[in-house]
């Protein structure tokens, strides 16, 4: 399944639009490694079927998204790799997964 980037509020949006509940959230900023981990668990012990959103909160450290997209192809979940542009802090990350996935439940 390939990789959805984007860089605006409504490309997320519109791809979570069809998305089955629960959708699973991945809140970023920074520490690559542990976002790396994070996917791989997500990958092995979600089913297929389940969309994985990733927002980073404008990392400054570009690796927590390269992390990210290293896995790329392995990846059988449909994943969504929303990167802010600026910083909203983790509360204001979640609210905003809430609101992209609207309808739906959120999984932290």
């Amino acid at each position: 399944m390939p990789l959805i980037t984007t860089h605006t509020h409504e490309a997320p949006a519109q791809a979570l639009a069809t998305a089955p509940s629960p959708v699973v959230m991945v809140p970023v900023y920074n520490s690559p490694d542990d976002v790396a981990l994070c996917i791989e668990s997500l990958l092995r012990h979600t089913d297929p079927a389940r969309t994985i959103l990733v927002i980073d909160d404008a990392s400054p450290d570009a690796h927590a998204v390269d992390a990210v997209r290293a896995i790329e192809a392995s990846v059988p979940n449909p994943v969504v790799l929303y990167r802010r542009e600026d910083n909203r802090g983790f509360v204001g990350t979640c609210n905003e997964a809430f609101e992209l996935c609207a309808g739906r439940d959120v999984v932290l």
